[in-house]
């Protein structure tokens, strides 16, 4: 049997088909076309019909990336995203602060192709860049880089022993099959800046493996997150940087809905922030 699906879902805001498949014109990932979907603000992402879609996980990376950001009372001017997928927390750094540059990098052709139309769609190309490769070789593509104050990542949860899975497009993002949590914790101090925040989402359910996979880190904050009242953490998000005490701050859950569906007061503040309805 699969693992549970990781991600808890809002309903899209608005679905508009656009560019229907046909199969000349069909990457590996979109043979059901590609929607135009509300994300944050005005701003709007592309993303495959049938294949893996941005969901909350992202959202909380953002928007956790952004109070870490506010807490410690600095505004980042550049920021890298990890595994960046269709750009949608990069996307949203870039709605965020609107003079922050950010840098993505994907390894799937069909997901930075729509990631970069995305870009176009919302205006921010002078501001967002996306390359074309792996995680594990980061250090090696930006080796003339100056390193980041926010690096970011929502890497897959499960190893493929643990289920029964395809070589798909939402197999490749929820599965180890790319690259996983102990990879990408690993290029992070070649990439972070001395005083640089690094902020991650993953399971809830392995934390232990987390630990384990950032021993090399300072951890700074954790905070859980359960997507309904009454069920255990689902998520866990985190923020850790290369110097400093250690002081772990462990804080209140985060909920994201209460038993019979509605939004928590906590989740429609977040949503608020970032420019979504309530």
């Amino acid at each position: 049997m699969p693992p549970p699906d990781p991600s808890p879902r809002d309903p899209m805001l608005d679905s508009t088909p656009i560019n229907p498949a046909t199969p000349a014109d069909t990457p590996e990932g979109l043979d059901g076309g590609s929607t135009d979907d509300a994300l944050v603000g005005s701003w709007r992402i592309l993303q495959p019909r049938k294949g893996h879609r941005w969901s909350t996980d992202d959202l909380l990376c953002a928007w956790f990336a952004r109070d870490t950001m506010t807490r410690l009372q600095r505004t980042p001017d550049r920021a890298l995203d990890l595994g960046c997928g269709l750009a949608s927390v990069a996307l949203m750094l870039a709605w965020c602060w609107p003079e922050l540059m950010v840098t993505g990098l994907e390894k799937q052709p069909h997901r930075l192709d729509l990631a970069r139309r995305s870009v176009a769609r919302n205006g921010c190309g002078p501001r967002v860049h996306l390359w074309l490769g792996d995680v594990a070789e980061a250090p090696m593509v930006f080796w003339d880089q100056p390193r980041w104050p926010l690096v970011t990542a929502t890497p897959p949860y499960w190893p493929p022993a643990t289920g029964t899975h395809t070589t798909d497009d939402k197999a490749r993002c929820r599965f180890d099959l790319l690259g996983d949590v102990e990879t990408y914790a690993r290029v992070v101090p070649a990439l972070l800046a001395p005083d640089g925040i690094f902020v991650m989402v993953y399971d809830g359910r392995q934390r232990e493996r987390l630990a384990r996979a950032t021993l090399g880190l300072v951890p700074l904050r954790k905070r859980a997150v359960i997507a309904r009242e009454g069920d255990p953490p689902l998520l866990v998000l985190g923020a850790w940087g290369l110097i400093g005490p250690g002081d772990l701050q462990e804080e209140p859950p985060l909920l994201l809905r209460h038993r019979d569906g509605r939004r928590s007061d906590a989740f429609r503040a977040l949503r608020t922030e970032m420019g979504m309805p309530a």
